[in-house]
């Protein structure tokens, strides 16, 4: 089950990603994301560059959202201490105070 949250209380991580095919695009990178491992970050959210001549990088923004789809898609066949869990965002009582200010 997912939360549906206020856009300004989405908290959201940013992950490098190194080694990168030179000339990667945000759109074939987000492509690969859902159809190897079944991450849906939207092309948007990712941005990426050249290093050298060698390899490219990317930044990656994940919000909590899409983190919670990913990990109990995978915790669907996969159980933590014998058991099948699920996952979900959690909105702190400071979040909701921002919000009401």
């Amino acid at each position: 089950m997912l939360i549906v949250q206020d856009p300004k209380q989405i908290r959201k991580i940013y992950l490098a990603a190194k080694n990168l095919e030179l000339g990667t695009t945000p759109e074939q990178l987000s492509d690969q994301l859902y159809t190897t491992i079944g991450l849906d970050v939207p092309a948007h959210e990712i941005s990426c560059k050249d290093v050298g001549s060698y390899s490219a990088n990317a930044f990656i923004c994940i919000d909590c959202n899409v983190l919670a789809k990913f990990l109990n898609h995978y915790l669907e066949v996969n159980h933590i201490c014998g058991r099948q869990i699920t996952v979900e965002p959690k909105i702190w009582k400071q979040d909701n105070k921002n919000q009401r200010s």
